[in-house]
């Protein structure tokens, strides 16, 4: 769970940085497909896996909103810097 929770938050950071906000749905959608097939693969259970594409998908968000807000930062400050 917590590789789960590490590796949407990077996912999410480094797409916010360079993506617009519609590369979400479709990365969510793989993410949560992944997720699914990877624990049916092992034996956990309903909620196990429920929890699981919860955080995914929440965590991605959130690291995609840091990604973008750090984009916005940079950017702002290259323009305050060149006038």
């Amino acid at each position: 769970m917590t590789l789960v929770v590490i590796s949407a938050a990077l996912l999410g950071f480094a797409l916010g940085l360079r993506f617009n906000v519609f590369i979400l749905m479709p990365i969510t959608l793989i993410g949560l497909v992944a997720i699914a097939i990877g624990a049916t693969q092992t034996d956990v259970g309903f909620g196990a896996i429920a929890v699981a594409m919860i955080l995914f998908a929440l965590v991605l968000q959130v690291g995609y909103f840091g990604g973008i807000s750090l984009r916005g930062a940079l950017s702002a400050s290259r323009t305050a810097k060149s006038v």
